[in-house]
């Protein structure tokens, strides 16, 4: 995907895939790899295929026989991941529930609910929040026999053995990883921890946060995310079905908090990232859309590809990777001073530990 109209027809085909546009698209037969390629980079292989099923079904450019039945085999695992996934987010909603301990289900599965295309989300792996704190709830699962003994708890999570479903599980005991300013983290914590407990039970067996919550976390997820390497398509495209499960007044109260929180310019370059893929209408948005930091936004996202694991050669040295950091921080510095310099703190401190 080199050329600017590449991106065009990924954008189209994902707008079909989700049943935001009916338009059919014409697709060059070079552009094909590239487009597949890109998919899986974002992760959106699944609603990049629904995309290319809409368009060959309104007359569209069909694909390559053999990229089709490859993608469609891809395309029924992931459904199948699915399932997987919700069976395992009901049974250990049911364990911790057993034990009178309160549990919600964070992003992944929740978000997955909000997709008009059910199953065509990839999901990653299982985050879910246990009440308690982090010493209740590292002693809990230890004395469980749950613990990974392998890797030690870090101050908002720690990794469960993996189970019979083979899936990853993350217990978080702080409802979000936060933001890098001390301030900042600390309203956002305060106002999840609050807020946590609005979660409902949804049909499928296991607890989900409010539009209040996901608006605020998932956001903070993004901006840190972005702020400390990079970020992917998936995770505005969940962002984008929060916003259109929340009210008026609910983005409205967001956005004040928002604003407390150093994330105002984070969510102005997103905003217009969303008009840009998703063609969101102004009245959906937290806040103006800011072009110029959304241009630098989405140029991340295409860099970087999902969590932006491509952002940095993986055969360049540990200290290199260091000073590409430190540069790219400069560019960072539009979206918050103090909320960047908290992530250079955060940076210098994992360097010195790497280094000791």
């Amino acid at each position: 995907m080199r050329m600017e109209k590449d991106y065009s027809i990924f954008f189209q085909l994902i707008r079909l895939g989700l049943g935001i546009s009916d338009e059919a698209v014409v697709i060059p037969m070079e552009a094909w790899k590239g487009l597949y390629k890109e998919a899986e980079r974002q992760s959106m292989l699944g609603v990049v295929f629904e995309g290319v099923n809409r368009n060959v079904n309104l007359g569209g450019t069909k694909p390559p026989t053999a990229l089709v039945l490859k993608w469609m085999g891809i395309s029924l695992v992931i459904k199948r991941k699915n399932v997987k996934f919700d069976e395992e987010a009901k049974r250990l909603t049911q364990l911790f529930d057993e034990n009178g301990i309160f549990t919600v289900i964070l992003k992944g599965q929740g978000n997955e609910l909000l997709y008009p295309v059910r199953g065509c989300r990839i999901p990653g792996d299982i985050d879910i929040f246990v009440d308690g704190g982090k010493d209740f709830v590292v002693d809990w699962i230890d004395r469980h026999g749950l613990a990974d003994r392998a890797e030690k708890a870090t101050y908002h999570h720690v990794h469960l053995l993996p189970g019979a479903s083979g899936i990853d599980i993350e217990v978080h005991f702080l409802p979000s990883s936060g933001l890098f300013f001390p301030t900042h983290r600390h309203r956002l914590q305060r106002f999840l921890q609050s807020e946590v407990r609005n979660s409902v039970m949804c049909d499928r067996g296991f607890r989900i946060p409010s539009a209040m919550f996901n608006l605020l976390m998932q956001l903070a997820h993004i901006h840190c995310h972005f702020f400390s390497g990079g970020i992917g398509l998936r995770q505005m495209n969940d962002f984008y079905y929060v916003l259109m499960s929340s009210s008026k007044d609910e983005r409205v109260e967001a956005m004040a908090l928002i604003r407390k929180m150093g994330m105002r310019n984070t969510a102005a370059a997103l905003m217009w990232v969303l008009k840009e893929v998703f063609l969101m209408d102004a009245e959906w948005m937290l806040c103006s859309p800011n072009e110029s930091l959304g241009k630098v936004l989405l140029g991340e996202v295409f860099k970087g590809g999902n969590f932006g694991h491509y952002l940095f050669d993986n055969e360049e040295a540990f200290l290199l990777k260091a000073v590409l950091r430190r540069k790219r921080f400069l560019k960072l510095l539009r979206f918050g001073v103090l909320e960047t310099i908290g992530q250079m703190w955060f940076d210098t401190m994992y360097i010195v530990k790497k280094l000791i």
